[in-house]
Protein backbone atom coordinates (compact mmCIF):
# COMPACT_ATOMS: atom_id res chain seq x y z
CA UNK A 1 0.00 0.00 0.00
CA UNK A 2 1.45 3.16 -0.80
CA UNK A 3 0.67 6.48 1.31
CA UNK A 4 -1.34 7.77 -1.21
CA UNK A 5 -3.54 4.77 -0.78
CA UNK A 6 -3.21 5.50 2.98
CA UNK A 7 -4.00 8.62 2.86
CA UNK A 8 -7.28 8.06 0.78
CA UNK A 9 -8.28 5.30 3.31
CA UNK A 10 -7.98 8.01 6.21
CA UNK A 11 -9.70 10.37 4.39
CA UNK A 12 -12.41 8.43 3.80
CA UNK A 13 -12.44 6.88 7.33
CA UNK A 14 -12.57 10.73 8.69
CA UNK A 15 -15.46 11.74 6.43
CA UNK A 16 -17.29 8.92 7.38
CA UNK A 17 -16.90 9.66 11.23
CA UNK A 18 -19.51 11.87 13.28
CA UNK A 19 -18.40 15.70 13.90
CA UNK A 20 -18.42 14.71 17.49
CA UNK A 21 -15.90 12.35 16.84
CA UNK A 22 -13.93 14.02 15.18
CA UNK A 23 -13.52 17.00 17.06
CA UNK A 24 -12.30 14.62 20.37
CA UNK A 25 -9.56 13.48 17.81
CA UNK A 26 -8.84 16.64 17.24
CA UNK A 27 -8.61 17.50 21.13
CA UNK A 28 -6.85 14.11 21.90
CA UNK A 29 -4.14 15.39 18.73
CA UNK A 30 -3.79 18.68 20.59
CA UNK A 31 -2.85 17.32 23.60
CA UNK A 32 -0.42 14.81 22.39
CA UNK A 33 1.01 18.00 20.30
CA UNK A 34 1.21 20.36 23.75
CA UNK A 35 2.65 16.97 26.09
CA UNK A 36 5.42 16.34 23.62
CA UNK A 37 6.40 20.03 23.19
CA UNK A 38 6.65 20.32 27.23
CA UNK A 39 8.95 16.89 27.15
CA UNK A 40 11.05 18.18 24.37
CA UNK A 41 11.57 21.40 25.81
CA UNK A 42 12.25 19.58 29.29
CA UNK A 43 14.80 17.34 27.53
CA UNK A 44 16.12 20.30 25.77
CA UNK A 45 16.60 22.16 29.82
CA UNK A 46 18.02 18.90 30.85
CA UNK A 47 20.83 18.40 27.97
CA UNK A 48 21.99 22.15 28.13
CA UNK A 49 22.42 21.36 32.27
CA UNK A 50 24.61 18.69 31.46
CA UNK A 51 26.38 20.51 28.73
CA UNK A 52 27.48 23.08 30.98
CA UNK A 53 28.29 20.67 33.74
CA UNK A 54 30.06 18.29 31.59
CA UNK A 55 32.17 21.73 30.32
CA UNK A 56 32.90 23.24 34.10
CA UNK A 57 34.12 20.03 34.79
CA UNK A 58 36.39 19.33 31.68
CA UNK A 59 37.35 23.00 32.86
CA UNK A 60 38.45 22.03 36.42
CA UNK A 61 40.14 18.84 35.36
CA UNK A 62 41.94 20.92 33.13
CA UNK A 63 43.59 22.97 35.82
CA UNK A 64 43.94 19.93 37.81
CA UNK A 65 46.01 18.16 35.33
CA UNK A 66 47.70 21.61 34.62
CA UNK A 67 48.74 22.42 38.66
CA UNK A 68 49.76 18.24 38.72
CA UNK A 69 51.66 18.80 35.86
CA UNK A 70 53.79 22.35 37.39
CA UNK A 71 54.34 20.87 40.59
CA UNK A 72 55.57 17.53 39.21
CA UNK A 73 58.20 19.19 37.20
CA UNK A 74 58.99 21.77 39.78
CA UNK A 75 60.03 19.03 41.92
CA UNK A 76 62.05 17.85 39.41
CA UNK A 77 63.81 20.80 38.67
CA UNK A 78 64.78 21.08 42.54
CA UNK A 79 65.66 17.54 42.57
CA UNK A 80 67.95 18.14 40.04
CA UNK A 81 68.95 21.76 41.56
CA UNK A 82 70.31 19.42 44.28
CA UNK A 83 72.23 16.84 42.63
CA UNK A 84 74.43 18.97 40.73
CA UNK A 85 75.08 21.14 44.17
CA UNK A 86 76.11 17.85 45.73
CA UNK A 87 78.46 16.74 42.72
Amino acid sequence: MSQNDSTENLSEDLNIQPLGVLERHLTDIKAQTENTSRLLTHLLQIKDALQQDSETYNGLIAELVGEAQKMKSGKQRTVGNRRSGVV
